[in-house]
Parts: C-alpha cells; sequence; structure tokens
C-alpha cells in the first residue's frame, strides 16, 4: 500500500463482491446498476490492503475447484463511469493458485484503484487450460463494446434503471432517479 501501512486490528473491513466464472470472465452486460450474476458470487469482507494472491486464497476456499494447484485466476476490476453512464472494465492481472506472491499476484486492491462499490470479476482456468482469458463483453472507454445503446431508449441509462446515473454523484450521495424524463437540468421550469 502507499503511504502508511494498514492496521488491520484497527481498521474496519468493507464488503467485496467476487463474481467467478469457469473459462473466461463474464459479459460487462451482465454487470447492471440493480442485477448482477449473483450464482457466481463470494461476499468476503476485506480491506484495501489485500492482494489479489488474498483474494485468490478466498475463492478457493469457497470452490474447491479452484483450489487445484495450477489453477490461474485472472482478475479486471468493473466499476461505474458515470461520465459515460456505463460501466466499464480495468484488467488487473492473474494469479495462479500456489504459485508466488510476485508480480500481479502482489498487487493490492488500493493500487488496482479499488473503490469501496466497485466490483471484482474473476475468470478461472483449469490447470490443462491454456487460452487466454476472453474478452468477449468487454467495454473499454472510447473503444465499441457491443452492449446496450446508452443514449436512451427502452432500456438504456437514460431510460430506465439499468446502469450508473450521468453527472456528478458520489456514492453514498442521494441520487437523482429522473434522468431520462425530460429533466429540466438545474433551475429549470419544465413539467416534470
Amino acid at each position: 500500500m502507499t503511504g502508511a501501512e494498514l492496521d488491520r486490528q484497527k481498521s474496519t473491513p468493507f464488503l467485496l463482491r467476487l463474481f467467478h466464472r469457469q473459462g473466461g470472465f463474464h459479459p460487462i452486460n451482465d454487470f447492471q446498476a440493480y442485477s448482477q450474476p449473483t450464482a457466481d458470487e463470494v461476499e468476503t469482507h476485506t480491506w484495501k490492503d489485500a492482494t489479489l494472491y488474498e483474494l485468490t486464497t478466498v475463492l478457493a476456499q469457497s470452490h474447491p475447484t479452484v483450489a487445484q494447484p495450477g489453477t490461474r485466476c485472472a482478475f479486471r476490476l468493473i466499476y461505474a463511469d458515470t461520465v459515460r453512464g456505463r460501466f466499464q472494465v480495468k484488467e488487473l492481472g492473474t494469479v495462479q493458485v500456489g504459485g508466488e506472491k510476485t508480480g500481479s499476484a502482489a498487487m493490492t486492491l488500493d493500487e488496482a484503484r479499488f473503490v469501496v462499490g466497485d466490483w471484482i470479476d474473476v475468470a478461472v482456468f483449469s490447470a490443462g487450460h491454456h487460452g487466454l482469458p476472453e474478452a468477449r463483453g468487454m467495454s473499454f472507454a472510447g473503444g465499441r463494446g457491443g452492449g446496450p445503446s446508452f443514449r436512451g431508449g427502452r432500456g438504456g441509462f437514460n431510460g430506465g434503471a439499468g446502469g450508473p446515473p450521468r453527472g456528478e454523484w458520489k456514492r453514498g450521495d442521494d441520487r437523482d432517479t429522473s434522468y431520462g424524463r425530460g429533466d429540466m437540468g438545474r433551475g429549470g421550469r419544465g413539467r416534470w
């Protein structure tokens, strides 16, 4: 961790939601503001100085198939991009079960710029699998994500409750859920 070391005895842990999938990542479209792939979820309480290796250990304790030697876990961060009104991903690295605790295995959540409320998606590859993590459904900043329309209409972020609201807000703030209904902006005198 950068700066002062975290004292886990005096610091309160937070809830971390890990979503795992055998053979590849979940499509980014599986992650919406009010809908996530909860069948593949592991919830744990941890600290910002937790490493990807520690998260692999937590996942292996929950699912014995992950605990087999040679299994690889690829991690990515899923976060709300409030400027673009959609969820984005950031690749974090790969950890081998029983491998060394160096490189990306030693990366902490703080170093990954994790913010409480973000999600971690984990692609699990068995020891015999030599492929690369799947990149299907991933949406990168400025890229062509192939996901749903984010410009309004049915199911889009401006017309439904599928993703994070646009504009400036911080987690924990009361957010305006009237987006997409012809909102007037600041001080406007619309019909709503």
